[in-house]
């Protein structure tokens, strides 16, 4: 063996070896997975008015629920939430007339108390009309 190469490859080990030692360490990946690199801020309703996030509920005016006002085209607002029940009041068990004259106004008490009967609705009530919310009143 060369002993006049000797000095070269230990310079180049600890080269070698102090690169290793000081390399910078890679972020962390947080808990879900996203490498560091392609994570985004979230974009909050500040900075993007125009299309707000899609669990934003959408909001109605008194105002626009009352040009749905007939049982083909029927938004109803109980307890500060827009329905639209357009599809269903052919299959009211009261009739399609116990709806109509709902649609397109503030019907909680309604609602609550079956049309006045005093009577609550029954919980399969509640949520088929959970199922029909659109959004909520202003």
């Amino acid at each position: 063996m060369n002993f006049k190469l000797v000095p070269i490859f230990i310079l180049i080990f600890l080269i070698a070896v102090g690169y290793i030692i000081t390399k910078p360490k890679p972020a962390k990946a947080p808990e879900n997975g996203t490498p560091p690199s392609t994570q985004t801020p979230p974009i909050t309703n500040k900075e993007n008015k125009e299309n707000p996030p899609a669990n934003t509920p959408k909001m109605f005016s008194l105002e626009e629920i009352s040009t749905h006002n007939t049982v083909s085209n029927c938004y109803m607002v109980v307890s500060g939430l827009v329905y639209d029940i357009s599809n269903y009041s052919t299959d009211h068990p009261g009739g399609e007339l116990s709806i109509a004259s709902f649609c397109g106004k503030e019907a909680t008490q309604d609602f609550n108390t079956m049309g006045g009967k005093g009577k609550s609705h029954s919980l399969s009530a509640k949520d088929l009309l959970e199922s029909k919310k659109i959004g909520v009143l202003k």
